[in-house]
């Protein structure tokens, strides 16, 4: 029993022995066969087909969208509307205008707005021709209101079609002025006139030759008194109106005065409150005793108030009397006219002759009564004009010294720490000022057109009182001529012809006041935009305000978007130039071109570093407004489709050439020379110098197994290419690696400058 055990004890022992052996013996390995597990597997190659494509290298900025093509708005002065125009209605923030729309209202006045090229710059009207008023009339047909042949003159034609189309729109189109009204009357009575004179002098010439009789003469003779008559009444409208003349002048000339008074006084109290110093006293608080002063020239303000209005009262009633009187001698100088003319009974020719004188001399009466009266009423009101100002030019002193008294009362020294002049202050002030010199310019402007005015109405007055001297000299001549029938025929046939001549004269002139004489539009009631519709970004005035600055700022309905480029990045691009335009929050891409690129920095509020540009984008929809978009401009592209390969496809020969490994289907790698062109996004276009590439080839980029202790390959450069490796297996260790796009590979990162086409 014993020895058994011992022996299965013993074979048990030599079994774990023999194990123990034979596992050691397995585990057991020669170098060469730990050399061979250790190697590295066999390197296989990383493939990219070759693609036909555009290749484009792009910028990419950011923008911010807006309404395109912003204007500034200004209206043209007017010379049919002279003065300071001011706002009634103004522009409305949003409004989009169309060809023929009012876009504000100015002094009760609209303001249409026209598709036009040229801008408006004048007052056009009856005889105008131009490149305005075609574009005038041009928009009058679009809007159905036939103006007649669109050839750029404002005909009869195109006068009824404005008169239709300020009808339409709710308002009466701007007829003749006052000034071109009087010019036209004192034309028609000029003519009228003349006619007289030549009628009279063929009678007198017929006369002469064929006798006189008494009632002749007696006719003559009334005709010298009526003639005379006529003299004494344009003598009295040449007073008149020259009195009327220079009254209106010297109380422009006093407004204008009084502005500049005011002017003056608003730049000296701005220029204090600007500095922070007291606007009465120009240094800090006022005295007691200065106080005073200004107390005592109130109470002087209101009395010289007090004392005007008693001179105006007194001036009232002068001309209520003399306007009376004036109309009571009308009013017997008509009887007296009235009662020449009743004829009773049948009359013989030398009554009847009587009664013709008789009626001759009260109409001439009448004449000169009606011209006094209108004299002396011109002459009084006159007079109650002046007195009124003076009244209103009190009454502004008592203003002005009762602000002046209460700002001393507040007024402080700036020494103490506390300003005078508040920034309120200041700017109410600056205001002012503004304001002040606007309505120097508005007055200056009056005055300009009220000597004109006086000037056009006195050369009328003055030819008036000729053809009247005119008149009684012939009429003396006539009476001459009865009085020696047969004598001075001669002398009379040439007054015959010298009336014609005038008359055909002033016949001429009558029809050259006409053609002026009509529908008009002044230069601030229409204003010319190369593209409509426009869209109203931003309101300049309000209500009240002159229309004599920027009133409106209007664009395009269609969106535009702001961006900058850095000034060297600016010269990769040009105008028309396509880009892309794309917005991920609202879901936006489209297509557009650069339409704007600033000629220097810092324009558009861009910085000195900074070129803006403007793009326009193919569609957008208004939501947009405001929005930031990413923007894409390509800067060079291939010329259309082009082979184009990864970067990592190519490798620089000894000889400076660029190659690249094609990989066939069956699996064996040939070599093709290659020029390289554009590089852009990772890949490179390529045109084969030596060998075969086509469309769908597969290049090698890279291996894939390869040993990490490989040794990387020497880079070679050559003008013109940037440095490729030689190898596509190079150490990871000592160049990066980026993911070729769309493959999910690495390979080594290299950069291509290309040397081909570039847009």
């Amino acid at each position: 029993m014993r020895r058994s055990a011992v022996a299965a004890g013993i074979c048990i022992a030599v079994i774990a022995a023999t194990g123990a052996g034979w596992t050691a013996a397995s585990r057991v390995q020669s170098p060469a066969q730990l050399a061979a597990k250790t190697a590295a597997p066999t390197p296989s190659l990383i493939t990219f087909p070759v693609e036909r494509r555009v290749l484009s290298s792009d910028l990419i900025v950011r923008g911010i969208v807006r309404y395109s093509d912003p204007i500034a708005v200004s209206l043209p002065p007017s010379l049919l509307r002279p003065g300071l125009p001011l706002i009634s209605a103004p522009p409305l923030k949003g409004t989009v205008l169309n060809e023929g729309d009012v876009a504000l209202v100015v002094s009760g006045r609209p303001v249409f707005v026209a598709k036009g090229t040229t801008p408006g710059y004048r007052d056009i009207g009856p005889g105008a021709t131009g490149e305005d008023v075609r574009q005038l009339e041009a928009m009058l047909k679009r809007k159905g209101f036939d103006p007649g042949v669109v050839d750029g003159v404002f005909d009869s034609a195109s006068s009824r079609a404005v008169a239709r189309w300020y009808q339409s729109a709710g308002y009466t189109a701007f007829g003749p002025t006052e000034a071109q009204q009087t010019a036209l009357r004192q034309a028609e009575t000029a003519v009228s006139q003349a006619t007289d004179r030549l009628l009279l002098a063929r009678q007198n010439e017929l006369v002469n030759r064929k006798g006189v009789k008494p009632a002749d003469i007696a006719d003559a003779k009334a005709a010298i008194a009526a003639a005379d008559a006529a003299i004494v009444s344009a003598q009295s409208v040449v007073e008149r109106d020259a009195f009327r003349g220079q009254s209106d002048i010297a109380s422009k000339q006093s407004a204008i005065e009084s502005a500049q008074v005011v002017l003056e006084d608003a730049r000296r109290r701005s220029a204090l409150a600007a500095s922070g110093r007291n606007v009465v006293t120009g240094l800090g608080s006022s005295t007691p005793a200065q106080i005073a002063q200004l107390e005592l020239a109130l109470n002087d303000a209101d009395a010289g108030v007090t004392a005007a209005e008693a001179d105006l009262a007194s001036s009232q009633a002068i001309a209520d009397n003399v306007k009376k009187a004036g109309e009571a001698a009308v009013v017997d100088a008509k009887a007296k006219v009235a009662a020449a003319s009743i004829a009773v009974g049948e009359l013989t020719q030398q009554q009847l002759l009587d009664l013709t004188n008789a009626s001759r001399t009260a109409m001439s009466t009448l004449l000169a009564v009606e011209a006094t009266a209108t004299k002396d009423n011109s002459v009084a009101a006159a007079d109650v004009v002046a007195k009124s100002n003076a009244v209103t030019l009190a009454r502004s002193k008592v203003t002005q010294a009762q602000r002046v008294l209460a700002v001393a009362k507040t007024g402080v020294d700036p020494v103490s720490g506390v300003p005078a002049a508040t920034p309120g202050d200041q700017a109410a002030l600056a205001t002012a000022l503004r304001q002040s010199e606007i309505a120097l310019v508005g007055l200056t402007s009056d005055f300009e057109a009220l000597k004109r005015t006086v000037a056009l109405i006195e050369t009328a007055n003055q030819q008036a009182l000729r053809d009247s001297k005119a008149r009684a000299a012939a009429a003396r001549a006539r009476l001459v001529a009865l009085s020696t029938p047969g004598v001075g025929g001669a002398t009379l046939l040439q007054a015959v012809k010298v009336a014609e001549a005038e008359v055909n004269r002033l016949t001429a002139e009558l029809a050259k006041v006409s053609k002026g004489v009509g529908i008009q539009i002044p230069a601030n009631e229409l204003v010319f935009f190369p593209k409509l519709p426009l869209r109203i970004d931003d309101t300049k005035v309000k209500r009240g305000d002159p229309a004599s600055a920027e009133v409106m700022t209007v664009s395009g309905t269609r969106l535009a978007v702001d961006s900058a480029l850095l000034t060297t990045e600016a010269r990769l691009t040009k105008l028309d130039a396509a880009v892309s335009i794309e917005s991920p929050e609202f879901a936006y891409e489209s297509a557009g071109h650069v339409s704007f690129i600033a000629d220097k920095p810092g324009l558009r509020n861009t910085d000195a570093q900074h070129i803006a540009i403007e793009l326009t984008p193919d569609d957008a929809p208004l939501q947009l407004v405001g929005a930031s978009v990413r923007i894409t401009i390509p800067t060079k592209t291939t010329n259309g489709a082009a082979l184009v390969v990864p970067i990592s496809a190519l490798s620089v020969r000894a000889d400076g050439s660029t190659q690249l490994q094609v990989q066939s289907s069956s699996g064996t790698v040939s070599t093709v020379i290659v020029t390289p062109g554009l590089s852009a996004q990772g890949f490179v276009e390529v045109v084969p110098l030596e060998g075969t590439l086509v469309e769908g080839a597969r290049v090698v980029i890279g291996t894939k197994g390869a040993s990490s202790a490989s040794t990387p390959a020497t880079n070679v450069s050559t003008p013109g290419v940037a440095s490729v490796p030689t190898d596509s297996s190079a150490s990871t260790a000592s160049t990066p690696l980026v993911t070729e796009p769309g493959t999910g590979l690495e390979f080594t990162s290299t950069t291509v400058i290309g040397r081909g086409n570039g847009a």
